[in-house]
Formats: C-alpha cells, sequence, structure tokens
C-alpha cells in the first residue's frame, strides 16, 4: 500500500484549478459577442463609440419628430421619417425623410436636400441632417 503525502492532495487540487482555469477561459470565449456595442453605438478597433447622431429639431414642430433619432433599419424610423441614413460600413444611423427633391417642405429648415440617385439608382433624395 502507497502512502499518500500532503504534497499528493496539493498537486491534485492544482491540476484541478488549472482544468477549471484552462474551462472558464474557453466558456469567456466562445460568449464573446460578434458585435459587442449596443444598437446606439459603432465598434471602431475595439472600443465602442455613441453615434452621434443630429440634434432632432422637432421641438417646435411635430411634422419633424423623428428626424435624427437613431436606428439600424428604415423599419425602425417612424413616421414622418421613413429611411435609416447610415455611412457606409456602419451598423446604425439616423432617421430621416425621403422626397425633398419633389417637395422640399419634407426637410426641416436645416436640414439639406441629397439626391442619393447619383451614387445608386433606385435610392431616394432625403433629408441630411445640419
Amino acid at each position: 500500500m502507497t502512502e499518500r503525502t500532503i504534497l499528493d492532495g496539493q498537486e491534485f487540487f492544482a491540476r484541478r484549478r488549472l482544468w477549471l482555469v484552462v474551462v472558464a477561459v474557453a466558456m469567456l470565449a466562445a460568449c464573446a459577442d460578434e458585435f459587442p456595442c449596443d444598437p446606439d453605438q459603432m465598434h471602431v478597433d475595439g472600443v465602442c463609440f455613441a453615434i452621434e447622431s443630429p440634434a432632432p429639431t422637432a421641438d417646435a414642430n411635430p411634422a419633424f419628430a423623428h428626424f435624427g433619432d437613431v436606428c439600424a433599419t428604415d423599419d425602425e424610423c417612424e413616421l414622418p421619417t421613413s429611411f435609416c441614413v447610415k455611412q457606409p460600413g456602419e451598423t446604425s444611423g439616423y432617421c430621416t425623410g425621403v422626397g425633398c427633391l419633389t417637395e422640399p417642405a419634407v426637410c426641416p429648415a436645416d436640414w439639406s436636400c441629397t439626391d442619393l440617385s447619383v451614387f445608386a439608382a433606385g435610392l431616394p433624395s432625403i433629408c441630411g441632417a445640419p
């Protein structure tokens, strides 16, 4: 019969702790989020930054209530806005109105009209934030 020593017990617990650390690190790596930022943030070089949305101009005029709201898709834009403007490669942007070339009153006074069809056929004219 072999005699067990205190050292044998320490080696057992040291191996067990090492195994637990390896398992914990593997679990953390498996849970890493592909999009680590909140929907109203952008991810650049491992850091989440708040997206600066233009200040809404709706304080006095409810006709422009949701201009400048943060969005990821057109469906998130509430009327009177219907288009989510995003910079290329970004996952979120801001809501705006469309059709300003034919109806300039679609845009708030300090917003500009931009015809996106010059970049890609079929895109609308939109109100650009100040």
